[in-house]
């Protein structure tokens, strides 16, 4: 992190707008400014505890080894710009006793509930929670069982001992309710995990010649993870039930049992011998993980203006000494301009990086953790329950707790393209933002960049954005009379779009929240909040806003980088 004598050293130049930044902002009026970091702050103080009581019994609940699940059911946004309403704080101070003990947090934002079909699933959410703590069937959980929402059971009391080779070592461990043991160096202690939870871990090295270049002995890291699981013991084995049957359920239960299980991982790491072998071999998805929760942490400990700046300077950074290693720099001049190769902060040659400069940009956008009252999308403006303080506290505890894919999907909706009547498209996707150069072409349903311009090409007349905690179908506008205008809206059950949505709603908890769309006679406002790439972003010094979306981001990025490398001449 940069200290903050060298970012005011910046501001003075940033602050006039480098060319092709495509920013606007005036260093003479100092409105803006003020007006940026006074929401900020206010947004800062809106979740700030009004009490610690939750905490502390969050904290004794822990030590008798029992999870508090909280549920908040909010049904008034009406409040001020930064958000500090009536209610407000309330979930901030309350959110500690689910945290602290291991619980989950279910937090239902107002959505104007006027019947029983669209009120919040409570009672299906406290089952689920209810019933996660037991394992039914004692197997191995693949990945893409857990994608499908089947699990053996939260893992409870659980330890986490991280050991590595002895050229690095474990400085940190990030990720919602891991807590570092007070006696021994990188053994964690979690109340409760579920399958789904990550967890972050940075790394450093542990000399100065680092991993050496003889390869005998590679990088090697180890995870130790016991938990106590909770089986549900039957008369006779409910596998064998289940194929006479076909109804496990049958099976007499005659008792439950705690048992203690043991798994442990290694892996190693071969070293790379160039820059570009540490960018190809990068996961996407890891990386932006690690580097998200980091910011999670800077917003809480220095607010959410410094973060989202610590943000975007990590991503010029990063493009800058791309461009240095690619010896781009040199074409450079102190102006620059006349450049016969730009600094490229859209990572062309880099598709794990370039995953990564979307998210970020997405993440500066679109997460309420990191949101500014005042200073995002007007489509996201007029959406006040995405300001409200409870809104961010529930953010920064989920996001702290999702896996990889999850916390992708979270900041970057995943978007869909199926037919009028919800059936797959036999095209293969574009270039997908969430989904490898591989897995595009194989993809179906069709995912597609969450733009306009994506949506006109993919050929889609129905369009699924999922992102995992809310999940919109949205009918394009159609020709009265045409196939499309005449399709069934919303989706017959019997639809591949529509179980894929059912899908969604039967593996998450909390439940996403689900709105249908008919474009033409709906308002498209909840589609619009999930077409990331058409936001605009606005940034320190002064608030100043970054126009033209993620590409004039990405301009704004590259004028960032280039001031970076003028520097350092």
């Amino acid at each position: 992190r940069e200290g903050r004598e060298g970012r005011e050293g910046r501001e003075g130049r940033e602050g006039r707008g480098p060319a092709g930044a495509g920013t606007t902002s005036d260093a003479s009026d100092a409105s803006p400014r003020d007006a940026y970091a006074s929401s900020a702050s206010a947004a800062d103080d809106a979740i700030e505890p009004v009490t610690s009581f939750y905490a502390d019994a969050g904290d004794r609940a822990a030590l008798a080894a029992v999870a508090v699940d909280v549920f908040c059911v909010d049904t008034d946004t009406r409040g001020d710009a930064a958000g500090t309403k009536k209610t407000s704080g309330y979930l901030a101070s309350v959110a500690p006793l689910a945290s602290r003990s291991g619980g989950a947090l279910f937090r239902y934002g107002a959505a104007g509930w006027d019947d029983e079909a669209s009120a919040p699933p409570v009672p299906r959410d406290a089952f689920r929670a209810l019933a996660s703590e037991r394992c039914v069937r004692e197997r191995e959980v693949s990945m893409d069982d857990a994608r499908a929402g089947e699990t053996s059971g939260d893992a409870l009391h659980c330890t986490l001992r991280v050991r590595t080779s002895a050229e690095f070592v474990v400085s940190a461990a990030r990720g919602g309710g891991i807590v570092p043991d007070e006696t021994y160096e990188g053994l964690f202690h979690v109340p409760r995990c579920s399958s789904l939870d990550g967890f972050a871990f940075d790394l450093e090295h542990a000399r100065s010649r680092g991993f050496g270049r003889g390869g005998d002995c590679p990088p090697t890291a180890q995870m130790a993870f016991e938990f106590t699981r909770i089986e549900t013991l039957f008369e006779s084995d409910p596998e064998e039930k289940t194929r006479e049957t076909n109804d496990g359920a049958a099976a007499r239960v005659i008792g439950i049992t705690r048992r203690r299980v043991r798994r442990v991982c290694t892996r190693q790491a071969a070293v790379a011998s160039t820059p570009d072998d540490v960018v190809m071999s990068a996961d996407a998805e890891a990386t932006f993980g690690v580097v998200y929760r980091k910011i999670l942490d800077a917003a809480e400990e220095d607010g959410v203006a410094e973060a989202r700046e610590l943000l975007a300077d990590w991503l010029a950074a990063l493009a800058a000494k791309r461009a240095r290693e690619s010896r781009d720099s040199r074409h450079v001049d102190i102006e620059g301009r006349n450049a016969s190769e730009r600094v490229d902060a859209s990572f062309a040659n880099a598709p794990a990086l370039r995953r990564v400069a979307k998210w970020t940009h997405a993440a500066l956008a679109r997460s309420a953790a990191l949101a500014v009252p005042g200073f995002a999308a007007s489509c996201l403006e007029s959406f006040r329950d995405f300001f409200s303080a409870d809104a961010r506290v529930a953010a920064f505890w989920t996001h702290r707790r999702l896996g990889p894919s999850a916390l992708a999907r979270t900041v970057y909706p995943e978007i869909t393209a199926w037919t009028a009547d919800g059936g797959s498209l036999e095209t293969r996707s574009i270039d997908a933002a969430n989904a490898d150069d591989d897995d595009a072409q194989r993809a179906t349903p069709m995912v597609i960049q969450a733009s306009r311009e994506a949506l006109i090409q993919s050929g889609g007349s129905l369009f699924v954005a999922d992102a995992h905690d809310t999940v919109v179908a949205f009918q394009a506008p159609a020709q009265p009379g045409s196939p499309a205008a005449l399709a069934a809206f919303p989706l017959p059950r019997a639809s591949p779009a529509r179980a894929f949505v059912e899908g969604a709603r039967r593996c998450r908890a909390p439940a996403p929240s689900v709105s249908y769309v008919r474009g033409g006679a709906e308002s498209p406002a909840p589609f619009d909040r999930v077409l990331v790439e058409e936001m605009d972003v606005a940034l320190l010094p002064g608030g100043q806003t970054i126009f033209g979306g993620l590409e004039g981001f990405r301009r704004a990025t590259e004028a960032r980088a280039r001031a970076m490398l003028q520097g350092e001449v």
